[in-house]
């Protein structure tokens, strides 16, 4: 059979960066309509905030996707994601979602960038103090803040080790840096 009904947009997607790796890892869930047990997973990529959204990889029946050529320590990257079903009919591309990165604007300040990991907006974020066998020794809830000053919450440590928690407004999602 053939259709050409246009699927709708994936659902639930996100990027995170996965520790261990230092790649960024996009996860999404099915449309709602219009799909067919054979499809392919169109992923697109835009860096620095460029809005130049370049197809990266067409993954065949999965909607999750490792970004082998992303180095998250030196830049954001800004997602898309289209679903095509059997029949060739493409979704629209999802909403731009964005890896969280960490970096410095002052001596004194952990900054990350802004811009929503998730399709949704970002309810909250937390930071995590890690130590150097990557442990948690302490989690800081910070709203909506996108800096903090460690020198406020402990002056005398001298290694800092840190990651970023986003949480989805809506969803069990979360996004690391």
């Amino acid at each position: 059979a053939i259709s050409d009904e246009t699927p709708s947009v994936v659902r639930n997607a996100f990027v995170s960066v996965l520790e261990d790796e230092q790649k960024i890892e996009l996860r999404a869930d099915l449309p709602a309509s219009g799909t067919t047990p054979k499809y392919k997973t169109i992923f697109l990529r835009a860096e620095n905030g460029s809005g130049d959204f370049k197809e990266i990889a067409v993954k065949d029946n999965t909607l999750t996707f490792l970004d082998q050529t992303a180095d998250p320590a030196a830049q954001s990257y800004c997602y898309k994601i289209q679903y095509e079903n059997a029949c060739g009919n493409r979704s629209e591309p999802t909403e731009p979602m964005c890896s969280i990165r960490l970096y410095s604007k002052t001596n004194s300040t952990v900054d990350w960038t802004p811009e929503t990991p998730f399709l949704t907006p970002t309810n909250r974020y937390e930071l995590e103090i890690l130590d150097e066998q990557g442990g948690v020794v302490a989690q800081v809830p910070l709203g909506g803040n996108t800096s903090f000053d460690p020198n406020v919450y402990n002056p005398d440590q001298q290694l800092f080790r840190y990651r970023i928690l986003a949480f989805a407004q809506g969803t069990p999602r979360i996004s690391y840096s």
